[in-house]
């Protein structure tokens, strides 16, 4: 019997380890654990950026220093990645853990996301955080 184009193969896929499979749940829900808290600690830490600007007068001007509105808008970026990689990350994991696939790089991207995210958050807040020396 010849296979015709377009039909399916009639051989299963190989089947995984179960010894890398319980490796692969294990490490992934490690991984997922410490990135829930380490995305719960950014969400409560982007949220208190505006506080930087209770400094702020008047009289500081130019660019984005003192401007609620980029303030703001850094605040719920953010946010709204830290969310985002965090639902993919397990949406993935789980995804993958069902079509019997490597499934902790999902995870794992979640974190690196996640921290990337931070970083730049806060990066771009201190530029929008009252100058040094800027009383009110």
């Amino acid at each position: 019997m010849t296979k015709k184009p377009g039909q399916p193969s009639a051989t299963p896929a190989p089947r995984r380890n179960p010894a890398l499979l319980a490796l692969d749940v294990i490490a992934g829900v490690i991984v997922i654990a410490i990135t829930i808290v380490l995305a719960l600690v950014v969400l409560v830490t982007v949220s208190q950026y505006p506080l930087l600007q209770q400094t702020c007068t008047t009289a500081v001007s130019g660019g984005v220093a003192c401007s609620p509105l980029f303030m703001n808008t850094v605040v719920i970026v953010t946010s709204g990645i830290v969310v985002f990689a965090a639902f993919i990350g397990v949406g993935m994991f789980i995804v993958r853990l069902i079509r019997k696939r490597l499934a902790f790089v999902w995870p794992l991207a979640m974190f690196i996301l996640i921290v990337i995210a931070f970083y730049g958050g806060t990066y771009l807040a201190s530029l929008a955080a009252a100058p040094l020396g800027a009383t009110s």
